[in-house]
């Protein structure tokens, strides 16, 4: 371990200690997070990352109501005037559904809503080496979500880096 500990690349940290760990996306209040999905409540639960990806799976799995709100929107703005003809407008890709300002009457059970997602850093384990961590998450990758390992420093912790330094010193 000593000699591990002079040869290691430091990752640009004085006094590093390896830290295991894994994100995880808890939810926040809104305008607040690192990101933000969609969950759509149809009998099941769907994720979707982005508005696209809601779009796509109204289009794919409620045609019928998505063609619906098509004709109001044709009669409520006078859409007539801009196609050729109503078939001509529902074949086009002008049409939107805005998820954000806009409130839709949902087909049955189904319902769509937003959610910010802040992500969260956990620790599982540290380690003087960073070999010490590559060989816990090859014998322990399957119990968590993604490994990685993270470099802090123990720049403040005297007692940790007094046992450091003396650890190096074994080689001597």
């Amino acid at each position: 371990m000593s000699k591990q500990l002079k040869e290691q690349d430091n990752r640009c940290t004085a006094d590093p200690i390896y830290m295991v760990c894994y994100d995880k996306w808890l939810t926040c209040a809104d305008d607040r997070g690192d990101k933000e999905i969609w969950l759509i409540n149809d009998d099941e639960y769907t994720e979707c990352d982005n508005e696209s990806e809601v779009l796509t799976y109204l289009h794919e799995h409620h045609c019928d109501w998505i063609n619906d709100i098509k004709i109001e929107k044709y009669e409520d703005d006078c859409l007539c005037d801009d196609y050729d003809s109503f078939d001509h407008y529902v074949e086009s890709d002008d049409f939107e559904l805005n998820l954000e300002t806009e409130e839709y009457e949902w087909p049955g059970v189904f319902g769509i809503e937003r959610i910010r997602m802040q992500k969260e850093m956990t620790v599982v384990n540290s380690h003087l080496t960073e070999e010490g961590a590559k060989q816990f998450i090859k014998r322990k990758h399957h119990d968590y979500s993604k490994l990685y390992i993270y470099a802090y420093s123990m720049y403040f912790c005297n007692q940790m880096k007094e046992l450091r330094n003396w650890i190096m010193t074994l080689t001597d």
